[in-house]
């Protein structure tokens, strides 16, 4: 979901946890802060187009849970099979903290 519409159609349905995608196309910690205010109880999964360097900012709103991305899985990596680059990548972002 990406939009107020379809965020109050989810809460409609009973559901309280929404993956936001795209999330920086659809305007980022900008959009999910102006969430914030009409959708208290809702909680967001932010996905699509973040990176180990945006991660942070999405993971300091209280109303983000988790973040999800692929810059944890490089194609590269995963067509050479190099598992040791994507557990560090996927270490790194266990790590990672709100900003």
């Amino acid at each position: 979901m990406a939009t107020a519409s379809e965020v109050m159609q989810g809460l409609a349905h009973g559901h309280q946890r929404f993956k936001f995608f795209p999330a920086m196309p659809a305007g980022g910690t900008a959009t999910l802060k102006a969430f914030a205010g009409p959708f208290p109880q809702a909680r967001f999964c932010p996905t699509g187009g973040l990176d180990a360097g945006s991660a942070p900012a999405f993971l300091a709103l209280p109303n983000v849970g988790t973040v999800g991305g692929s810059w944890m899985l490089p194609k590269d990596a995963i067509a050479r099979g190099d598992w040791a680059r994507i557990e560090a990548l996927a270490r790194a972002a266990v790590g990672l903290r709100p900003a």
